[in-house]
C-alpha cells in the first residue's frame, strides 16, 4: 500500500475502521473511526477559521487522545500544527507561542468548540514541501529551537522503518512511545502507526514512577512493542508480557542483547524529523552500530576538511533531507545547517564498509594528542573492560601541548591510576591511557536529563582556568635535576618531569602532595595529571613566595641566620603526627625497594646489607618530606612552604637530614670547585658548614660528639637511600655515584654501631 501518512490513514479508517488507533490511560482509547471523527471537527473548526496551508496552529492541552486527533485534524487542514502539554513549563510554552508565529493558539477552552462542531469529510490537498509541523528542541543550551517539518517529513518517518523492505510493526502490534507530546518522537510514532496500521499507546507519566504500575499498563493496555531509551530497557527488563520488537534512541545501546526480542539501535534527531538509521542487534556489541538509512534521507560522515570520509575514517556525522527547512526564525540552531541542506550534526562516527553507521560521541567532545583523535567512549569501554567500573564518562582536556585523559566515574569502588595503566597499556596506545580518575556521588544532569559534561571538570585544578593566560609559550619559572615548572596562570603551575623520570612516581608524588595538604601540612595542593609528549607532569597550586635557595645565594651575610629558620620550619612539621591512609610509611617502603635492585648493580648479599640499614631505622608517625633541603622551600612572609613530594610520607626525621646532606655535602663532591661556586655563590666547605648549622639548630642539645655521630649515621642512611634510586627514579643518578652510595652503604651496614642504631635515633629526640 504506497500513498502518503493521510493516505494510508485514512485505508485503515474504511478497511478497520473499530480497530484500536490511540490507546491513553487504561481503557481510554479510540479506534480509527472514531480518530478520524475527531480529527473531522477538528478540521472543520480550522476550516470556519480560515486557517489552511502555511498557517501554523498552537495547541495547548492535557496529553493524550485529544492531541493525537488534533495533529491529523491539522494535516486534514492542510496547516502545521505545534504540539504543548498543559503540563509543560509555562515559560516554554510562552516562548514558542511567540516564536512559532502561530496564527491560532488552541486551548481547552477551544476543544470545547471543536468538540460541538459538526465533524468535516475528506481533507485538503498538500504536497510533501508544504509545512507540517514545527518541532521544539529541548532548549537546554538556552531558548528551544522550532525546527520546521514539511509533509515529506511525516513519509521519511514510516519508510525509515521499512527495514529491507518490510515494516518491523506489524498492524496487530500496539506501540508504545513514553516521550512528551512537544518532542518530534510523537509525530515520527504517529506516522508509524498511521502508516502502518498499528496502535499507539501514548503513555501517561505516572505509569513509568515504578516497576509496578509499568507492568500493569503494559499488560491492560497489550503493549508488544515501543519506543525506549536502552537505559529503560536495561532498567525493567524482562517485561511480564514480552515484547517482540523495540526501536532504541537517544543513548548508546553498548553491549545490548535481548534473547527473543529483537531490537533495533536507532539514530535520530529533532532536526531529522525520522530515523536516520536502523540497525538490528542480533548479538551483543561494544560499541554498538546504529545502522543505516532507510528512508529519503542520506545520511553520510564528514572529514575535516567537509568532505564525504573514506570508509572507517572518523568524521562529523551529517544527513541532507528535502523536506526540512531549518529552524524558525533563525539560521542557527543546535545543529549548523548549510545553505545545501546539509545538516551538521555535531556527532561523530565511522561508516563502515558495510555502510553501517556507529555513533562515536560528539565531536566537540574529541580532542587531539600529538595529532591523535581520541573517541571518550573508545577510552571508556576500554576502562571498563578492565575493571569494575560500569558508570564512566571519559573528557579530554587540551591546553597548548598540555592535555590530560580525564576518567569520571560514580561506581562506589576505588580506581588505582597506575594499576589501571598497568591493564591498558595491553589495550590502548600510551597516548590513550586516562591520567586521572574522579569518583562523583553522581553526574551533573541537563533539565532534559543527559549528562551535563561541560560540568565535568576536573576539582579546583580546572581547565577551564586557563583561557586567562594570553602567552603564545608557558613561562619557565624553576628547573631541577628531575623537571621544569612553568607557570600556566591564574594560580597554577606545571610541574612537568623529564622523560626519563617513569608515570608511577609522578603519580605517587601527586598524590602525597595533595593528601599532604589536605593534613595541613604547608605544601601546595596537587590537582591532576597531565602529558606532554613523553613527559609526564602535574598541575599543582602556585606557591607565593622567593624560592629560599635563592636568598642563601643572593645574601651570604644572612645564610646562617636563614638555615636556622628553615631547621625551625622542618622541626615544626615534624611535630606533625600522620594518621590519614593516603601517606605511606617511608621505612617500609625503602625495605620494599631493596627487593627490587638489580643484581647487576647490587648483589643479594649487597641487598640484604643494604636492607638491614632500613630495618634499624625506627618506625614513627611523623610527617617527613624526604626531599627536604632549601631547594624545595620558599619564603612567604613569615611562612616556609615546601614543594617535591615525590618520596614524602611517615617516618623518623633522619629521613628528612638526609636531603639536606645529599643537598649540601653528598652532591657537591660530584663537581667542580668552580661550577659549584658558580651556580651557589659559595664555596663547597660553606655548603658543608650550612649543613653543620642545620643539624646545630634542629639538635641544640647535642655536644660536638653526639653530633658527628648524628652526622655519622646520616651518612650511612643517605648512602642507602640513595642506593634505591636506580630502581625508584632510574636516570638521575650517574653510575658513578650509585657506585659510591652503595660502596658507603655496605660499609656503613658492616660496622659494630649498626646493631646499636635503632636505639641510637630514638635518643636524637631528647636533643632537640
Amino acid at each position: 500500500m504506497a500513498g502518503s501518512v493521510l493516505e494510508r490513514l485514512e485505508q485503515y479508517v474504511i478497511n478497520t475502521p473499530d480497530k484500536t488507533a490511540i490507546v491513553y490511560h487504561i481503557g481510554e482509547r479510540v479506534t480509527f473511526r472514531e480518530l478520524w471523527e475527531l480529527s473531522g471537527r477538528v478540521y472543520a473548526w480550522l476550516k470556519a477559521q480560515g486557517a489552511g496551508a502555511g498557517d501554523v496552529i498552537l495547541y495547548c492541552l492535557p496529553r493524550g487522545l485529544m492531541l493525537c486527533a488534533c495533529v491529523v485534524g491539522t494535516m486534514r487542514a492542510g496547516a502545521a500544527f505545534v504540539l504543548t502539554e498543559t503540563e509543560n513549563d509555562p515559560q516554554r510554552t510562552a516562548y514558542i507561542r511567540e516564536n512559532s508565529g502561530c496564527r491560532i493558539y488552541a486551548d481547552e477552552e477551544c476543544m470545547k468548540e471543536i468538540l460541538k462542531t459538526r465533524p468535516a469529510a475528506g481533507y485538503e490537498p498538500v504536497n510533501l514541501h508544504s509545512l507540517c509541523y514545527i518541532a521544539y528542541t529541548s532548549g537546554t543550551t538556552g531558548h528551544p529551537k522550532g525546527v520546521m517539518h514539511e509533509y515529506g517529513s511525516l513519509d521519511n518517518a514510516w519508510k525509515s522503518v521499512m527495514v529491507d523492505g518490510k515494516a518491523i510493526m506489524y498492524e496487530n502490534d500496539t506501540f508504545l512511545v513514553m516521550s512528551p507530546m512537544n518532542f518530534v518522537a510523537i509525530p515520527i510514532c504517529l506516522s508509524f502507526c498511521f502508516a502502518h496500521g498499528c496502535a499507539l499507546a501514548v503513555m501517561p507519566y505516572e505509569y513509568a514512577e515504578s516497576h509496578e504500575s509499568l507492568t500493569c499498563y503494559l499488560e491492560k493496555t497489550g503493549v508488544t512493542c515501543g519506543y525506549i531509551t536502552p537505559s529503560f530497557l536495561r532498567k525493567h527488563q524482562p517485561f511480564k508480557c514480552p515484547w517482540h520488537m523495540c526501536i532504541l534512541s537517544s543513548e548508546p545501546a553498548d553491549g545490548l542483547y535481548i534473547p527473543g526480542m529483537t531490537c533495533y539501535n536507532t539514530y535520530a534527531s529533532t532536526e531529522s524529523g525520522c530515523l536516520l538509521s536502523v540497525y538490528e542487534l542480533k548479538q551483543p556489541m561494544t560499541p554498538a552500530p546504529v545502522g543505516r538509512s532507510y528512508s529519503d534521507v542520506e545520511v553520510f560522515v564528514a572529514d575535516d576538511d567537509g568532505k564525504e570520509a573514506a570508509p572507517g575514517t572518523i568524521g562529523e556525522v551529517c544527513f541532507k533531507t528535502p523536506y526540512v527547512r531549518g529552524y524558525i526564525g533563525t539560521s542557527a540552531g543546535t545543529m549548523k545547517r548549510t545553505e545545501d541542506g546539509v545538516f551538521h550534526t555535531g556527532d561523530a562516527g565511522r561508516i563502515d564498509e558495510d555502510g553501517n553507521l556507529t555513533i562515536r560521541g560528539r565531536i566537540d567532545e574529541m580532542f587531539k594528542i600529538d595529532g591523535y583523535r581520541i573517541e571518550p567512549d573508545e577510552v571508556a569501554n576500554a576502562v571498563k573492560s578492565v575493571s569494575n567500573l560500569t558508570d564512566v564518562i571519559v573528557r579530554g582536556s587540551v591546553y597548548k601541548d598540555i592535555s590530560a585523559v580525564n576518567v569520571f566515574y560514580t561506581d562506589e569502588v576505588s580506581a588505582d591510576p597506575v594499576k589501571m595503566r598497568e591493564k591498558l597499556l595491553g589495550i590502548l596506545p600510551e597516548y590513550m591511557i586516562p591520567t586521572n580518575y574522579f569518583r562523583l556521588d553522581d553526574f551533573p544532569y541537563l533539565p532534559s536529563g543527559k549528562v551535563d559534561k561541560l560540568k565535568l571538570l576536573p576539582p579546583e585544578g580546572s581547565w577551564d582556568r586557563f583561557d586567562k593566560n594570553t602567552d603564545p609559550n608557558l613561562r619557565l619559572i624553576g628547573e631541577g635535576r628531575t623537571a621544569q615548572v612553568f607557570d600556566m596562570g591564574d594560580g597554577v603551575v606545571l610541574k612537568l618531569f623529564n622523560p626519563f623520570i617513569p608515570f608511577t612516581p609522578i603519580q605517587s608524588e601527586m598524590q602525597r602532595t595533595h593528601e599532604a595538604h589536605r593534613f595541613g601540612i604547608p605544601v601546595p595542593d596537587a590537582y591532576e595529571i597531565v602529558r606532554s609528549g613523553d613527559r609526564y607532569g602535574y598541575l599543582m597550586e602556585k606557591i607565593q613566595g622567593v624560592s629560599l635557595e635563592q636568598l642563601i645565594r643572593d645574601n651570604p651575610e644572612d645564610r646562617m641566620s636563614l638555615i636556622g629558620r628553615f631547621a625551625e620550619s622542618v622541626k615544626a612539621v615534624h611535630r606533625i603526627n600522620i594518621t590519614c591512609p593516603g601517606l605511606p610509611d617511608v621505612r617500609d617502603e625503602a625495605i620494599g625497594y631493596t627487593e627490587k635492585l638489580d643484581e647487576e648493580y647490587c648483589s643479594k648479599d649487597e641487598a640484604r646489607l643494604i636492607r638491614s640499614i632500613f630495618e634499624n631505622v625506627p618506625s614513627a608517625d611523623t610527617f617527613v618530606h624526604c626531599d627536604c633541603h632549601t631547594g624545595n622551600a620558599q619564603i612567604d612572609g613569615e611562612k616556609t612552604l615546601f614543594s617535591d613530594l615525590m618520596f614524602a610520607g611517615k617516618g623518623h626525621p633522619v629521613f628528612d637530614h638526609l636531603a639536606m646532606y645529599s643537598h649540601y655535602v653528598f652532591l657537591p663532591s660530584f663537581c667542580t670547585e668552580e661550577e659549584f661556586n658558580t651556580r651557589n655563590n659559595m664555596t663547597r666547605s660553606d655548603a658543608e658548614a650550612l649543613f653543620d648549622r642545620y643539624l646545630e639548630h634542629y639538635y641544640p642539645k647535642a655536644d660536638k660528639a653526639e653530633l658527628a655521630n648524628i652526622k655519622e649515621t646520616i651518612k650511612g642512611v643517605h648512602a642507602a637511600q640513595i642506593s634505591l634510586a636506580s630502581v625508584r627514579i632510574p636516570g638521575v643518578f650517574n653510575e658513578e655515584i650509585l657506585r659510591e652510595v652503595k660502596e658507603r652503604a655496605v660499609s656503613f651496614s658492616r660496622r659494630d654501631q649498626l646493631a646499636d642504631m635503632e636505639s641510637g635515633i630514638c635518643e636524637w629526640s631528647r636533643l632537640e
